[in-house]
Formats: C-alpha cells, structure tokens, sequence
C-alpha cells in the first residue's frame, strides 16, 4: 500500500524534501513507516529511532487529521492513501 509522508521542521532540510510517497506491506503501522524512513535515510534515523531502537517520544505524529502519541506508533494500523505527518521537537528560544 502507498501512503504520503508529510515532514516538517528541521526534518524537511536533513531529508532535503518536505513529502514523499512511500511503499508499506498491507498492515502496516506507523512505526514500521518510521522505520523504513529511517532505513532509506541514516540522517533521519536518529531524528525517529532511539538508540535502543524505540521511537522517540519526541516526535509529533499526525495520521490523517488525528494526532498520535509516538509510545502508540507500533499499535496505530495505516491504510492505503494516509497521510503521515512527522514533526521534529521544536527548540529555540
């Protein structure tokens, strides 16, 4: 199944494009879109993945219109056509 990623912040600058559209197996859930992401581009890796592996608390995810905790991104299923939103921690002052 095909689902658009839509990144934002500072992600759209360390992966030099601000959306792409992305395979994922029938099933799939937001971390295994995280994962995959992360595979295709080491430079977003340590953006998604904590070094034990696990999705950074940090990151605001958005499927469609709802907003997802990142602890829940293994439990929340996409389907064909989602739209995934990945936004980086905001940090500045």
């Amino acid at each position: 199944m095909k689902i658009r990623v839509h990144l934002m912040g500072q992600l759209r600058g360390i992966l030099q494009q601000d959306e792409a559209e992305i395979e994922l197996p029938f099933a799939a859930t937001v971390q295994d879109a995280l994962v995959l992401i992360a595979a295709r581009h080491e430079s977003a890796r340590l953006q998604f993945v904590t070094e034990q592996g696990e999705i950074r608390p940090s990151l605001l995810l958005v499927v469609n219109d709802a907003a997802i905790p990142a602890r829940q991104a293994a439990s929340i299923q996409l389907n064909e056509q989602d739209h995934l939103t990945i936004l980086p921690p905001i940090s500045g002052g």
